[in-house]
């Protein structure tokens, strides 16, 4: 995601999504000069486990935020999804909480946009008390201190699903909310492979869900996802084409995915016929367009970003390309490339890095330890759920993507200036990355309780599918831990992709398989708060090395007395 400042042509802010070993988290890349350097902002109190759905946003003050999805505990020392807003007054540089919002309602894919009032607002998939699964809206009218909500704005149908799209704000503070609708289940499932769009419009009160389109999708398409983002953009400032509704959206066409734009001039009670942006005539199927991203710059110049794999004959990678149309979706410039390095989908990474997922480690209602592993390449096969554009108050388009020339995703952007009526232009520049240390909390301890894992980088050999991962125990508790203990794996609810544990005390190859910690303490009797055991390397062997998500449920057992 990128965002930029109003007040400030030359600050931009961006957000990404960092995958270590450890764990996935976000980190801010702040720019003062256009786009031409970056730097990277540490955030205080980020959430312990990890973050993801990386938001940001300026308001018209040319205040910053900055939203993320993870975990934090509440004050019975429970572990809870929510959304943490950050804000900050000085472009980037420095930030802090504004506040937190979602908790209880397990929030999904939270979107963020700011209206001409500065007004917050959030969507998001959330669960509702009445046990609904619903799209839900958080809204803020003081620079994000307080927000209200989740304010259940739309409905899946019987037998139906929804999922949240990008809401956008329109000039007079109207909210314009789409949203999917879909058959539950796998893509292949689905009769026929498709996804409804429909919004919703909040002025003074809500209007009636109304379908807007059918996207077609193709799940045997020779692309790295299937589900293709369906992204919005208003003209809001430029008078040309006021409150013009842009939709782009990526249609399956004869096992080829194309990019069509649309658009509404009456608030989505009608739409254009969609159009393709970049025709191409090539009947390959590995020539496909995704990762659609789309802006509206103050000249009411609609841009339009994605990754593009015309350049392959195989359609093994991608290049980031660009156009615009002048006329409010009438016609397009032709497209130009972006990035002038070719993106490998897949890189030569002879291991992959494997973290355990944002949610875990987790505790189920007995007592028991559940974490989850997967690797970045396989939980982000696409580089991520989205990538960004935006435009300055030069008219300026900054795009944000997902790279690979270096050999993994990697954050680029480029600076993009429309010639109106003319040509394009473009010019690469790599951002930083670095990774941002959380400080886990402590709870009540009980030997049961108060360990929790803490996972040392792990590896996965992809030829022989054995993973290792050092695995240490943390006392999170508030007193010291003497009791020798174990480490014993029980068995899942769900296996779908179900390894064998090589090297556990046992020799079991999974249920009541053990990892003896008695030695672990090192030269300690006791193991203090805060302190971590020795890491043990748990190896596993995976039934199929291409599929890598596994989740191992713990339970901590007494071993007695430490010596």
């Amino acid at each position: 995601m990128v965002a930029a400042n109003r007040r400030d042509p030359n600050n931009l802010i961006g957000a990404a999504i960092v995958s270590t070993p450890v764990r996935d988290h976000n980190v801010i890349f702040v720019s003062f000069d256009a786009g031409n350097s970056w730097r990277t902002v540490d955030l205080p109190e980020v959430p312990e486990d990890g973050t993801g759905n990386a938001q940001v946003a300026f308001d018209n003050e040319g205040l910053a935020y900055f939203s993320v999805l993870g975990q934090s505990r509440n004050k019975s020392g429970d572990k809870q999804f929510q959304i943490t807003l950050f804000r900050s007054r000085d472009g980037g540089r420095t930030w802090a909480p504004a506040g937190s919002y979602g908790t209880g309602n397990n929030p999904d894919h939270d979107q963020m946009t700011v209206d001409n009032s500065s007004s917050i607002y959030t969507t998001c998939l959330c669960h509702f008390p009445d046990g609904e699964w619903a799209i839900g809206l958080f809204i803020s009218n003081d620079h994000g201190s307080a927000t209200s909500g989740p304010i259940k704005v739309a409905s899946a149908p019987p037998d139906m699903a929804v999922f949240n799209l990008n809401p956008v704000a329109l000039s007079d503070g109207s909210l314009f909310v789409p949203y999917y609708v879909f058959q539950q289940g796998e893509l292949q499932d689905r009769h026929p492979p498709a996804s409804d769009i429909y919004y919703v419009i909040r002025s003074n009160r809500f209007s009636a869900p109304t379908k807007i389109h059918t996207q077609l999708l193709d799940p045997y398409a020779r692309i790295p996802s299937p589900y293709v983002n369906v992204v919005f953009a208003a003209d809001t400032r430029s008078g040309r084409f006021p409150d013009r509704i842009y939709m782009l959206t990526a249609e399956a066409v004869s096992g080829r995915y194309r990019l069509k734009l649309s658009y509404s001039t009456d608030r989505g009670k009608t739409w254009s016929e969609p159009k393709e942006i970049a025709p191409n005539s090539s009947e390959s199927p590995y020539q496909n367009q995704y990762q659609p991203q789309i802006y509206v710059n103050r000249e009411g110049v609609v841009g339009m970003t994605w990754f593009d794999t015309r350049d392959f004959a195989k359609g093994t990678s991608y290049h980031e390309y660009f156009t615009a149309s002048l006329d409010g979706g009438e016609s397009f410039l032709p497209s130009v490339k972006v990035s002038t390095q070719v993106s490998p989908l897949e890189p030569p990474i002879s291991k992959k890095i494997i973290r355990h997922t944002i949610d875990s480690p987790g505790r189920t209602k007995s007592g028991d330890i559940i974490f989850s592993f997967i690797s970045a390449a396989e939980s982000h096969p696409t580089g991520g759920d989205y990538m960004g554009l935006t435009a300055d108050e030069k008219g300026i388009f900054h795009a944000f993507w997902s790279d690979t020339r270096t050999g993994s995703f990697q954050a680029w952007t480029a600076a993009i200036k429309v010639q109106l009526g003319t040509d394009i232009s473009a010019t690469d520049i790599l951002t930083s990355s670095s990774e941002i240390v959380a400080v886990p909390r402590t709870e009540d301890a009980v030997l049961t309780a108060g360990l929790e894992p803490v996972f040392d980088p792990s590896t996965l050999d992809n030829v022989t599918g054995i993973e290792e991962i050092p695995i240490r125990f943390k006392n999170v508790s508030d007193r010291p831990l003497c009791t020798a203990f174990k480490a014993q794996l029980v068995q899942p609810t769900e296996t779908k992709n179900p390894a064998t544990v090589l090297n556990s005390d046992k020799g079991r190859s999974w249920s009541g398989a053990e990892f003896d910690y008695s030695a672990s303490f090192g030269d300690l009797k006791c193991l203090a708060p805060g302190s971590v055991t020795e890491a043990i390397t748990w190896r596993l062997k995976l039934a199929d090395p291409s599929q890598t998500f596994v989740t191992l449920k713990v339970k901590i057992v007494n071993a007695g007395r430490q010596k």
